[in-house]
């Protein structure tokens, strides 16, 4: 008892419009694990922002989210998903058999230059401007086709069951459906649309998904992008 007096509950810095910091905040909301969120703001120099000099002196990449768990500092969203799993034995979410955690891992590593572009090339040009990046949606069809292809052949993105691989997908690709940001058209993809709807369904989905300013951040997004669209 004295020992988790001690302990400290678990800081995540960032802000929930981030997609990573969205993912370790729904596995920790699904699994009931107590978490701190401490704002901070990507990209920003100043005071509470990732490229400021104290968040730097955390985490030298100035990237978010960054979890502070009683002292251990770790930074990359799949990094501490991982970490997480494994000092909580969150065997649902990564399997403790090899193969199986294999196939989650897998998709942990294509995530990064793959379902990671949604953000980058469509959410990414209008939620940060200061990147000065225009919205682009070169690639990206050949991307949700592979994942289409990938559910094609399991029920979620890893096998049969919900994995942290569908957490990190999920962030990527549910903001961009009509109910969200609407930025991308998924009604080609019949299998990636079968599992938005499944996501939709699990524990935390709404809870974490109407935490603020997130309704009011998609909805300015859904706004521009329709106003680009009407330009076009």
């Amino acid at each position: 008892r004295q020992a988790l007096t001690t302990m400290s509950v678990l800081k995540i810095f960032g802000v929930m419009p981030s997609q990573p910091v969205r993912a370790v905040v729904w596995a920790c909301t699904m699994k009931g694990l107590p978490y701190e969120l401490v704002p901070v703001m990507p990209g920003s120099r100043k005071e509470g922002g990732s490229k400021a000099p104290e968040f730097l002196a955390m985490n030298p990449a100035g990237t978010v989210p960054v979890i502070n768990d009683n002292g251990f500092i770790l930074g990359e969203s799949c990094a501490i998903l991982t970490y997480l799993a494994q000092k909580h034995s969150w065997t649902d979410l990564y399997p403790a058999q090899l193969e199986a955690r294999a196939k989650v891992d897998q998709f942990l590593h294509y995530h990064h230059r793959n379902t990671r572009q949604l953000t980058i090339q469509l959410f990414a040009p209008f939620a940060r401007p200061d990147l000065g990046l225009k919205a682009d949606r070169k690639g990206l069809d050949t991307i949700v086709s592979t994942v289409d292809a990938m559910l094609s052949r399991n029920t979620f993105v890893a096998g049969s069951q919900m994995t942290l691989a569908d957490i990190v997908a999920y962030t990527e690709l549910g903001q961009c459906t009509p109910q969200m940001c609407d930025i991308f058209d998924f009604t080609p993809y019949v299998h990636v649309t079968r599992w938005l709807d499944t996501m939709k369904q699990v524990p935390g989905h709404d809870e974490v998904h109407s935490m603020k300013p997130i309704p009011k951040f998609f909805a300015m997004i859904k706004q521009q992008s329709q106003e680009a669209r009407s330009k076009l």
